[in-house]
């Protein structure tokens, strides 16, 4: 017979995580709206500020769930016993000392992750033998960074890497440990493609989802006509291009501030009212026709469905498109790097 202690971890262990979005919050379950599947998500009096002030890096590792046949969504996210095995952390053999844990390793992290692996310019095409049109370089930017996402999906080391509010990268073993804001950032710095560096944070770390969110919110929606890097924020998920920007925003006081991802391939219908957008992100769990499958957390690439409006505005996402029942109704923000 168990003792209550052991049930409340049984039940903690038997909870869907989905993705976090953050850099800094304390790791958690996000809530995922599907059928006969309960949540927890955590809850603190913190604000979002105090949340990050007083991040910890997460003590343990996810075990993937099982796969429901009827419906292809994850059903449980445990061991046997009940308890998430520990973190499988890195060591300096390893990694070479880059690896740089918790607040103050955002920078640092994506600086060494940098620095291992160094940049490539944006290629800047020639149009006409006469120089650089802005549509040309629009296109170019897009697609260079969506061929960045896919090669970085299509090669990382699913036994050394997984999900972790830190960033490390490694190209010649294919290791890489971060999350959601930490996969994009590497994508947009390592491309040098300029919109990394006009994204607002509170001034210190590298931005987060939520920060990804509030300045792509505020973006124009009409296209550049110079040729100078810009944001602009994309109306429709139809309308979403390779290299595109999704992302959510979670309310303050959860576990992770949102989620951001990059798009992968064009997107296309769904099911009534929904979009299927192919995307590449790190995440806690794989998305539907996932490069992760069901056992594997951090970078990979699979399809979300975004729930639309009759204007074909989003108004919700489905974690894995086409295949979860239920969609998280959630304010939904879009962006293109012009």
């Amino acid at each position: 017979m168990r003792t209550p202690i052991l049930a409340a971890v049984a039940l903690l262990g038997s909870l869907t995580v989905a993705c976090g979005g953050g850099g800094f919050e304390q790791p958690g379950a996000e809530q995922i709206a599907e059928p006969n599947t309960t949540s927890n998500t955590t809850s603190t009096n913190t604000s979002s500020t105090e949340t990050r002030q007083n991040a910890q890096v997460p003590e343990t590792q996810p075990v993937a769930a099982e796969m429901s046949a009827e419906e292809g969504v994850d059903t449980a996210f445990s061991t046997e016993d009940g308890e998430l095995p520990d973190y499988a952390e890195p060591t300096e053999e390893e990694t070479g000392g880059l690896v740089v844990e918790g607040r103050e390793g955002m920078d640092q992290g994506l600086e060494a992750a940098l620095a291992e692996n160094p940049a490539e310019p944006e290629a800047r095409p020639v149009v006409d033998g006469v120089g650089t049109s802005s549509q040309a370089l629009l296109s170019d930017r897009g697609t260079s960074l969506a061929n960045e996402a896919r090669r970085i999906a299509g090669y990382t080391n699913r036994s050394t890497s997984y999900y972790a509010f830190t960033l490390y990268m490694n190209e010649s073993t294919g290791t890489r440990r971060t999350d959601c804001s930490g996969l994009i950032a590497y994508i947009l710095s390592r491309k040098q493609s300029g919109g990394y560096d006009l994204i607002p944070t509170d001034g210190t770390y590298r931005p987060i989802a939520s920060d990804y969110f509030d300045y792509l919110l505020s973006r124009p929606t009409t296209a550049s006509t110079t040729t100078s890097p810009r944001w602009r924020r994309i109306l429709k998920p139809i309308s979403l291009k390779p290299g595109d920007l999704v992302v959510y925003k979670n309310p303050p006081g959860g576990s992770t501030s949102g989620h951001v991802m990059m798009v992968k391939d064009l997107p296309y219908a769904g099911r009534s009212g929904e979009v299927i957008v192919p995307v590449v992100d790190s995440a806690r769990s794989g998305h539907a026709k996932d490069t992760r499958g069901s056992t594997y957390s951090g970078p990979g690439a699979g399809s979300i469905g975004v729930k639309v409006d009759s204007y074909g505005k989003p108004t919700g996402y489905y974690w894995k498109g086409g295949l979860t029942s239920y969609p998280t109704y959630t304010k939904i923000v879009m962006g293109r790097l012009e």
